[in-house]
């Protein structure tokens, strides 16, 4: 099912929630920029996992990455 989306200067892809509804499954993708920053990665996932559970999504993949955006 195509849903409207937009992606930010920052290269954020911006899904209309109110348009996708809950009940699907979801991919959880949580990006930081160094090793150093490993704890922030795993507090990323940690709170969209919650998010999408509490509003009664499935997460299906989690996927991480750890990587400078230039």
């Amino acid at each position: 099912m195509p849903v409207s989306a937009r992606r930010l200067e920052s290269g954020t892809v911006w899904v209309d929630v109110a348009e996708v509804g809950g009940g699907g499954r979801v991919v959880v993708y949580a990006r930081v920029s160094s090793h150093d920053q490993r704890a922030d990665l795993d507090r990323q996932v940690a709170r969209l996992t919650e998010w999408a559970t509490a509003n009664g999504h499935e997460v299906g993949e989690v996927v991480c990455e750890v990587g400078s955006g230039l």
